[in-house]
C-alpha cells in the first residue's frame, strides 16, 4: 500500500473521491493527528462530512478525525464499476499509461488514482493538484 507523501497528496486534493468515501473495516486513512490509519472499526472514528455523532458512535465525540482517505488498488478498480468489464477497464489502463509518457507514477495506486481521475472526471495531475486539461 501506498503511503507516499506523493500519494496522500494525491488523495487529498481528489475532492470527488474524498467527497465518495464512508470509512469502512479496513480503509487507509489519514487522521487529523496526520497519522496513517488502518481502520480495525469506525466506533471512535468520523469523517469531516458526517455529523460529530460519527458513524457507529452513539453520540460520542471522542475519537480521532479522519482526514483523507487513501484508497487501495481493489478500491480504485471498483471505482469504475460500471464502465466495463474487467478486461476492458484493464485496457483501458494500459492504454492511458502508454498515453501518459512522461508521466511517472511510483506506484500502482497512483497509478490507478490517476486513470480514475481522468476516465471519471476529466482531470489530470499536474504534480500539485488535479486539474481539468
Amino acid at each position: 500500500m501506498d503511503v507516499s507523501a506523493d500519494y496522500i497528496k494525491m488523495c487529498e486534493s481528489a475532492e470527488e473521491v474524498q467527497k465518495k468515501w464512508v470509512p469502512n473495516i479496513g480503509d487507509w486513512c489519514l487522521d487529523s493527528e496526520n497519522e496513517i490509519k488502518v481502520l480495525g472499526n469506525v466506533v471512535n472514528y468520523y469523517a469531516p462530512s458526517k455529523s460529530a455523532a460519527g458513524p457507529g458512535c452513539g453520540g460520542c465525540s471522542l475519537g480521532y478525525k479522519l482526514k483523507t482517505w487513501l484508497p487501495r488498488q481493489d478500491q480504485l478498480l471498483e471505482m469504475m464499476d460500471g464502465q466495463g468489464n474487467l478486461p476492458l477497464v484493464l485496457q483501458g489502463l494500459c492504454k492511458k499509461a502508454d498515453s501518459w509518457g512522461g508521466k511517472e507514477y511510483k506506484s500502482f495506486e497512483q497509478l490507478w488514482l490517476g486513470f480514475v481521475m481522468q476516465e471519471k472526471y476529466h482531470k489530470t495531475w499536474n504534480g500539485e493538484n488535479w486539474v481539468l486539461p
